[in-house]
């Protein structure tokens, strides 16, 4: 994470670029093309056409305690 801090540095400094994305993919489902770990630093401008691929969806922090209990592995009564 070190060196990615420093190569979002660098990028956004030497490109003049507002903001950084980093991508990092596991498994073909999520368009991982190279089978090592890596991540993609992305320079980011205001008026680049990167778009997010989902669409956020606000929900009550409520609703996701039984989500939460089953990653913790505990029941959720």
């Amino acid at each position: 994470m070190r060196a990615t801090v420093l190569v979002s540095r660098q990028l956004t400094g030497a490109l003049g670029a507002p903001g950084v994305n980093l991508w990092h993919a596991s498994g073909e489902t999520a368009w991982q093309s190279v089978f090592h770990f890596h991540i993609h630093v992305v320079p980011r401008y205001d008026a680049d056409d990167l778009m997010l691929p989902w669409v956020e969806i606000e929900r009550p922090v409520d609703s996701l305690a039984g989500l939460a209990a089953e990653i913790r592995g505990e029941s959720a009564d």
